[in-house]
């Protein structure tokens, strides 16, 4: 039994389903990834939840969703195991965006510091061209 979650972007697709003939599929995407990036920022985010028998069973497809559609699907699993399958683009976005958060945090502290007087001054070392 596929658990999946009706999701806002539908209600996209019957708006563009009679133009599904007359438009190239890469337009089709952007369509797809222009109503998907509205939704987002209105702070409507969504996922499809697929257990682990129907993705094992229909692995290509749900991979096409994650990188065509730009879909994020959870894997339920018993004993609430559940992973996330993502595209790489948006792991490397999530994986960039927390590196950067560490480094703001750091400036941030380091801006904290010298608020407080905890500085401290040092000589530059010149190095010298070879």
């Amino acid at each position: 039994m596929e658990n999946e979650r009706q999701k806002p972007l539908h209600l996209f697709y019957p708006i563009f389903s009679f133009l599904n003939m007359h438009i190239n599929s890469l337009t089709y995407k952007y369509i797809i990834l222009y109503n998907t990036m509205y939704l987002q920022m209105k702070g409507i985010d969504f996922m499809l939840a697929v257990n682990y028998s129907t993705i094992r069973s229909k692995l290509k497809d749900y991979c096409d969703k994650v990188t065509d559609d730009y879909e994020t699907v959870i894997v339920t699993r018993k004993d609430e195991k559940n992973v996330v399958l993502i595209s790489l683009d948006e792991y490397n976005s999530l994986t960039k965006a927390a590196r950067n958060a560490a480094y703001l945090n750091m400036i941030d502290r380091s801006m904290e510091q010298l608020a407080r007087g905890d500085g401290k001054a040092h000589e530059l070392i010149e190095v010298e061209d070879e």
